[in-house]
């Protein structure tokens, strides 16, 4: 059973194969049919030949579905994504205002999604094999493509899946999302993060010889942990970043001016604290 929530909606599984959400819905991110809010708990609509939902992501007002596999009928993984699409987030292969029921997205891979990771406008997928794919916004940065940021509109928007170079080809084994900005652990226990760094979610002081367009980080960057032991997880608020340490430790960085990095001050947090 898992219970998962965002800003404005809320998904609970209860140990049954299709789940109920409930929250607003004026994007379709519920995938109702409709783009009315739910006030209680509403089953998802099935999917055809009854597949099993394994894993959902949600963004701010887009949902990601992965299903399992069901062999020999259903041999491979689905994924079906709904809700605001003007940024590429689901994933379709062309942008829409908002979609308001499940539609199935191609994967270009054969290796299973293990992990789904979403940001305002942004999506990610996590493979088996340590592959990190992404669609959706890559205005900061947060695709973790490369090029110049902040992207234009034209360049900046991509709406099919596509794969993140990582530096030395390392192999990702954990990834998480904020607003504007992805962070990923590495097999080895390397933190790595890209796109928005205004308050310092990305672990990087801010280079003041730029303009203040928030410190972006078009490329997946390694993020210094103090701590001196590789990192196993990590988690993302909508603009911090918490890793856990391999020794139990936790560290965070990024905006904290309601004390959210728990480090014992409110000052923003641009290299990782205990």
């Amino acid at each position: 059973a898992f219970v998962s929530q965002t800003w404005q909606r809320a998904v609970a599984d209860l140990q049954l194969s299709m789940p109920a959400l409930f929250g607003g819905n004026v994007s379709g991110q519920l995938g109702t049919g409709t783009f009315s809010n739910v006030c209680g708990l509403q089953r998802l609509k099935p999917l055809p030949g009854g597949a099993t939902i394994a894993r959902i992501g949600l963004g701010f007002y887009h949902t990601v579905v992965l299903t399992a596999p069901a062999p020999p009928h259903r041999p491979e993984q689905q994924l079906w994504t709904c809700g605001r699409n003007n940024a590429g987030q689901c994933g379709l292969g062309r942008l829409s205002l908002r979609e308001h029921t499940l539609q199935r997205v191609e994967l270009p891979w054969r290796s299973p999604v293990m992990q789904i990771a979403c940001g305002a406008e942004h999506t990610c997928l996590l493979t088996s094999d340590g592959a990190l794919f992404a669609c959706g916004s890559d205005a900061f940065g947060q695709l973790g493509l490369g090029g110049s940021v902040p992207a234009t509109t034209e360049h900046g928007l991509h709406h099919s899946l596509r794969r993140v170079p990582v530096a030395d080809d390392e192999l990702l084994a954990r990834v998480a999302c904020g607003q504007h900005h992805t962070v990923v652990v590495s097999t080895t226990g390397v933190l790595l993060a890209c796109g928005i760094n205004l308050v310092g979610q990305c672990g990087h002081a801010p280079d003041l010889s730029l303009p203040k367009t928030g410190n972006p980080h078009a490329s997946l960057r390694r993020l210094p942990l103090a701590a001196g032991a590789p990192a196993q997880d990590v988690a993302c608020g909508k603009a911090n970043t918490f890793a856990l340490a391999a020794d139990g430790s936790v560290w965070a960085c990024g905006w904290n001016k309601f004390g959210q990095c728990g480090v014992g001050h409110r000052r923003d947090v641009f290299i990782m604290e205990p």
